[in-house]
């Protein structure tokens, strides 16, 4: 995925340049967006509040002070997704990584995640908590020895993608209690990948964490948002 500039960091006032669309129920570990279709109404954290969606080619998300302005583009056969893009953006990442600490599991001890998108989120988490993190490839490098080779099909790009463990990062794993950690969770096609690569290491999956979900993934994933499926 092409990184985007990314904007300012913004704070928003509850409502403002919002029109009215209806009050939602509190909802814990989510934070406010709003997108650009009258009809989606997404929870917040903390209290009721209320969102205006004017705009189908872009969806705006707040975590803590922070605003962003996520692009939708096409994906597969979903029509158009919003495009989380943390890569090339700290300040983004700094702000997510910051409220997922609280998110992870007490147990866990290893973090795992996939390049690309989600490991500069994933390398913030570890520096926040301590713990240790374990990346998976999407392409075999030349160093890598007696890898762990996992198929994931991607039904939220359309292809399907295979992962790459290291031999030596997945002995890492052995007998640990792990987090999975992404940028985004929609269809889970990749969190039920990199959960079958903990248990050929010999590890334990102890959750799954994202920034952001869209849809219903058939796993238990904690989310600082949930974002539409598709606009």
């Amino acid at each position: 995925m092409s990184v985007a500039a990314p904007r300012a960091a913004v704070p928003v006032p509850v409502g403002a340049a919002a029109r009215s669309v209806g009050r939602l129920p509190r909802s814990a570990g989510l934070d406010t967006a709003r997108a650009g279709r009258a009809d989606l109404k997404v929870p917040a954290r903390g209290q009721d509040r209320v969102w205006a969606m004017n705009n189908p080619n872009e969806l705006t998300v707040r975590i803590g002070s922070l605003e962003r302005t996520l692009p939708t583009v096409r994906a597969g056969n979903l029509g158009r997704v919003p495009l989380v893009e943390f890569i090339g953006d700290s300040a983004f990442t700094n702000a997510a990584a910051q409220e997922m600490v609280a998110l992870i599991p007490p147990q866990t001890e290893v973090l795992l995640t996939v390049v690309t998108n989600a490991l500069p989120l994933t390398h913030e988490l570890s520096d926040r908590s301590g713990l240790p993190y374990v990346c998976a490839r999407k392409k075999r490098r030349t160093y890598m020895q007696s890898p762990l080779i996992q198929e994931v099909p991607s039904m939220t790009l359309g292809v399907t993608e295979t992962l790459w463990l290291d031999g030596p990062h997945a002995e890492r794993l052995r007998g640990r209690q792990v987090a999975i950690v992404q940028d985004v969770v929609a269809s889970g096609g990749t969190a039920q990948a990199l959960a079958r690569l903990v248990e050929r290491a010999g590890g334990t999956v102890t959750g799954y964490l994202a920034a952001f979900r869209q849809g219903n993934p058939p796993m238990p994933v904690t989310a600082l948002q949930d974002l539409p499926r598709s606009l």
